[in-house]
């Protein structure tokens, strides 16, 4: 099912949009009439499939495919360390769950709160991982290392708080300087698919954020960073936090 954005309210209830597809009453001749009322198909791509590509500048992404890379289900595995890869952006605040098997990435889970706040991430973590016991290692944008004047405390700082009394180790593995944009960029999508052709990085088809990033996030026009944008009407403002997790 084409899922679009879940939205997780503060009181705990969940708003789960589905894509127009999955409506059986918008059959493909009412999807053709809809894309007859905009002058150019790629507004329609944009407003309608959320496909930011043809409009927007080159797929930052060119190595990921849905048909390789998304799996239905991945194997979570007790006896391997759970990786938790995090952005601190406020709406969406996203971490990817990922285990590392024989060498290859497995991104099992996702964890989407919008609006977001660390306390709250840390709390739908633990809840649904109460006791691996295999330990965590944390990765994420060097600048949450930064400690804020309002609370002396780092972003860093306020996971481990909310960590405490996890039932086995959790370690930080965040890096002191912020790798360049375009070998970051490089490298993930060298991980995505090697040299043979053969993927390194999996994906659960849970992972909706994720997924759409690799799908839709374009480059700025120098090349040098992924495009971002921040206007509240633009659908593309909820893009970029989930591979910037990962790519860390």
């Amino acid at each position: 099912m084409k899922v679009l954005k879940k939205i997780t309210h503060p009181d705990g209830w969940v708003i789960v949009p589905i894509h127009y597809s999955q409506d059986p009453n918008k059959t493909a001749e009412w999807a053709q009439k809809a894309r007859a009322g905009y002058a150019r198909d790629e507004d329609f791509s944009q407003e309608m499939e959320l496909d930011f590509t043809a409009q927007l500048g080159a797929p930052a992404y060119p190595a990921f495919t849905s048909a390789l890379h998304v799996k239905d289900a991945l194997r979570y595995t007790p006896e391997l360390p759970l990786c938790l890869t995090c952005d601190f952006n406020v709406d969406p605040c996203i971490f990817e769950v990922c285990q590392i098997r024989s060498g290859r990435l497995y991104v099992i889970d996702e964890i989407v709160l919008s609006p977001g706040n660390i306390p709250d991430m840390v709390r739908e973590f633990r809840n649904m991982y109460p006791a691996h016991p295999a330990g965590v290692f944390i990765y994420g944008d060097s600048n949450g290392l930064s400690r804020t004047a309002q609370t002396e405390k780092s972003d860093y700082d306020i996971m481990m708080i909310h960590l405490a009394g996890y039932p086995s180790e959790v370690r930080l593995k965040v890096p002191r300087a912020h790798p360049p944009s375009r070998a970051r960029i490089n490298s993930l999508n060298n991980r995505l698919k090697g040299a043979d052709g053969k993927p390194f990085v999996y994906i659960s088809n849970k992972c909706v954020e994720l997924i759409k990033d690799f799908q839709q996030v374009v480059l700025r026009p120098d090349g040098k960073d992924v495009l971002k944008i921040y206007r509240e009407d633009s659908p593309y403002r909820l893009r970029t936090h989930a591979s910037d997790a990962l790519g860390i």
